[in-house]
């Protein structure tokens, strides 16, 4: 065994994962971790990179129990090698819990979220970009709780770090503003959050290059509240729009919105809307679109069928 080959099955199977090439790349890295336990040890930095890399690759999988087993592992190793107060300690820490939010374990996951920004911190300071990134995590895990006012807090100030560091048009920072918006809406506050939204298309309209998963995420996010409001016209328009985002993504955007599992909200917003359409206009076939919608949306698990079309003023 030797250093260097154990790197560069690391490199390969990280490659290959980010690639979604999961089958390939996890006997790959799974060999890389074994190799490099018995050139140097658990405790050495590279095994709990390795470690790292493969429990991303089973989070990317769904094998969300044994990526959190993976995390812990690192995170205890980390600890042991560099201390408490180290940034690697704190990345490992928001790994682990972003896992466990997935897992629905919202309690430990926010513990883990809280030390990791108390180390990042005190390392780093409040007005660093990385401690933004952290906050930002915290915020989602405290909207999916409910905790709408500390995740909208949190989301004010990481749109002001973002617009700062990365500047106005940046991806990030018009994701920062849906995200903003969608605790917003779920707070009841809808006068703001589609301020929010509109801002957020209007600079993806303007920007150099196209951001499929920014103008899909976003459509389909501001239909879902013109649904709430009662504005089905609207809704509908924004939805298609969100659709056809998704049809003329590249693949490698794709790749991210099936981890998100985008479909799934978008074609149970089409459902949704085309419920409420029915109620208030029985006579306008609206039940017959909400039933293909809601077969698509059933077939997403099972085999491929023919996508609706969407009507794109």
């Amino acid at each position: 065994d030797d250093p260097h080959t154990v790197i560069t099955l690391l490199n390969l199977g990280t490659i290959l994962s980010d690639k979604g090439e999961f089958s390939e790349a996890e006997p790959i890295l799974r060999e890389a971790l074994s190799r490099y336990r018995r050139l140097r040890g658990d405790e050495h930095p590279t095994a709990a990179m390795c470690l790292n890399n493969l429990a991303l690759l089973l989070k990317r999988k769904g094998d969300y129990q044994q990526a959190a087993s993976r995390y812990r592992e690192a995170v205890r190793q980390l600890r042991d090698v560099h201390g408490e107060r180290h940034p690697f300690v704190a990345i490992a820490l928001n790994n682990l819990a972003s896992v466990l939010h997935d897992l629905g374990n919202l309690a430990e996951a926010e513990a883990c979220y809280r030390e990791a920004l108390t180390i990042m911190r005190r390392l780093q300071g409040d007005e660093h970009v990385n401690v933004a990134f952290l906050q930002k995590n915290l915020a989602e895990l405290l909207r999916d709780k409910g905790d709408y006012a500390e995740a909208i807090e949190l989301y004010r100030v990481v749109l002001t770090r973002f617009r700062d560091a990365m500047g106005e048009v940046d991806q990030r920072t018009v994701g920062m503003m849906t995200h903003l918006a969608i605790a917003l809406a779920k707070n009841g506050d809808h006068a703001e959050a589609e301020s929010l939204y509109r801002e957020a298309l209007n600079l993806l309209r303007n920007a150099r290059s196209i951001d499929h998963v920014g103008v899909a995420c976003t459509q389909c996010e501001y239909g879902r509240l013109l649904i709430k409001t009662e504005r089905l016209d609207d809704a509908e328009n924004h939805l298609n729009k969100a659709y056809v985002a998704l049809l003329q993504a590249e693949p490698a955007e794709l790749a991210l919105l099936q981890r998100m599992g985008f479909r799934g909200k978008l074609y149970g917003a089409f459902v949704d809307l085309y419920d409420h359409w029915h109620a208030s206009d029985p006579a306008g076939f609206h039940d017959l679109k909400a039933a293909e919608w809601w077969t698509q949306l059933n077939a997403l698990d099972a085999s491929p069928v023919t996508e609706p079309s969407p009507t794109v003023p």
